[in-house]
């Protein structure tokens, strides 16, 4: 499926929200994206191997191909990019190196509270730490919003959702969340654990739904 997006002006510049839980940020050649989580069914043991990584290999392949169509020169991983140090397996570790061959574009990782991964692999990975902040004037790049700060920041972490409800029907979507200096992103790797964000003034809500991003 292509990747469709809503393009919305935040902290003055023009940012596209993607359908497949991505941010394209065209000036800068740049796309984002927040907590993949690879692995996390495999240290779960939720699933037999094979089945397990068949939802990281679905994941990675869907990113490069994200990556691929929008031609940028630079990919950010915004936290989480791995479920922790016990989901670096081996069979994960070959899963991202064959996928890295796939991706042209500089891969950045902002360090989230997963992400215990030692230098050495990150080398073999051909993936740059930025540590815990990105700055590219004007706006920040954080695994997660920090109080206290007056420039713009974008940020994961939360895995945001929405409920949307008709007659006696509820369901909770994936969603970005707009406020004026804060833009929260949607897990890109379908985690399942999507915290409700609150409605309040100037929060604007994206939803993701039947391969669009609406707003609510």
């Amino acid at each position: 499926m292509k990747n469709s997006s809503r393009t919305i002006g935040f902290a003055g510049q023009t940012i596209e929200l993607g359908s497949e839980r991505t941010l394209l940020w065209r000036d800068k050649e740049l796309l984002v994206a927040a907590d993949l989580h690879l692995g996390r069914r495999l240290a779960l043991e939720t699933a037999g191997h094979g089945e397990a990584l068949s939802v990281d290999i679905a994941a990675l392949q869907r990113l490069a191909r994200v990556a691929r169509e929008s031609q940028v020169r630079r990919l950010l991983i915004l936290g989480d990019f791995v479920h922790g140090a016990e989901a670096v397996a081996a069979p994960v570790i070959r899963v991202v190196a064959d996928w890295r061959k796939t991706v042209s574009a500089e891969v950045l990782l902002v360090h989230g509270s997963y992400d215990h991964l030692p230098a050495p692999l990150l080398n073999r990975w051909d993936i740059e730490p930025v540590g815990d902040v990105l700055s590219i004037a004007p706006l920040l790049f954080r695994y997660k919003p920090a109080a206290g700060h007056p420039e713009p920041q974008i940020c994961g972490h939360l895995h945001p959702c929405a409920r949307l409800s008709k007659a006696a029907d509820s369901m909770k979507l994936p969603c970005f969340v707009v406020e004026p200096n804060l833009l929260l992103m949607p897990s890109f790797g379908n985690h399942p654990d999507g915290y409700e964000i609150s409605e309040k003034d100037n929060r604007v809500f994206y939803v993701i739904s039947d391969g669009e991003v609406r707003p609510i």
